[in-house]
């Protein structure tokens, strides 16, 4: 339940990049969701990916996963009750998306995930949200890929793209992984050191 709501929030985080007509206000209004998620400690794919291995399994990270593209499939239907309009904004969104070759989604899903996990991390060390309000407008205003958030414009979209759409989506997702699980290793590897150091 916890990733369904994850997933929704990230849907309403969409909504608001793909009708706000001002791309850094939709940017800022989008960290509602990351907002939401991680004050209400609901389970977010990107948010969890770092650690695997530690906090999380993999069957539970998948659980979160799958919990999260149906949520967003929950937000969608509701999107497109609220404006017509947000179907087409997101069969856009989606066409645009594709246009960019393979190895452009890989690197931007990487670096998304490296956001997202020094954003969540930053927030459940510190207590901070300024990760949230700086990592988010940072990873759209940069055209980075968020899996969650293709997720809801794929099914906002009424599924525009056939198979590539899918193929984008799956890359996505491990790009994003990669991303998250790379910061986390050499967050790990840093700290490992350190105490080495001190030892020493």
């Amino acid at each position: 339940m916890r990733s369904i709501l994850a997933g929704i929030c990230i849907g309403l985080g969409g909504t608001a990049w793909l009708m706000a007509e001002n791309k850094v206000v939709a940017a800022v209004l989008f960290c509602i969701a990351l907002l939401s998620i991680c004050y209400k400690g609901y389970d977010l794919f990107t948010g969890k990916a770092g650690y695997c291995g530690r906090t999380i399994t993999w069957r539970q990270l998948l659980l979160v996963l799958l919990g999260n593209f149906f949520g967003t499939f929950i937000a969608a239907g509701l999107a497109g009750l609220v404006d017509s309009h947000v179907v087409e904004l997101a069969a856009n969104a989606m066409a645009a998306k594709l246009l960019a070759p393979w190895w452009s989604w890989c690197a931007k899903a990487f670096f998304c995930g490296l956001i997202m996990y020094l954003a969540v991390s930053i927030y459940n060390e510190k207590q901070s949200p300024l990760g949230i309000l700086i990592g988010i407008p940072t990873f759209l205003l940069c055209g980075f890929e968020h899996s969650i958030a293709d997720f809801f414009y794929w099914h906002a979209s009424h599924g525009v793209g056939g198979w590539q759409a899918i193929l984008f989506l799956v890359v996505v997702v491990v790009g994003n992984f990669c991303g998250s699980f790379a910061a986390s290793a050499l967050e790990g590897n840093y700290d490992r050191c350190r105490l080495l150091q001190k030892h020493n």
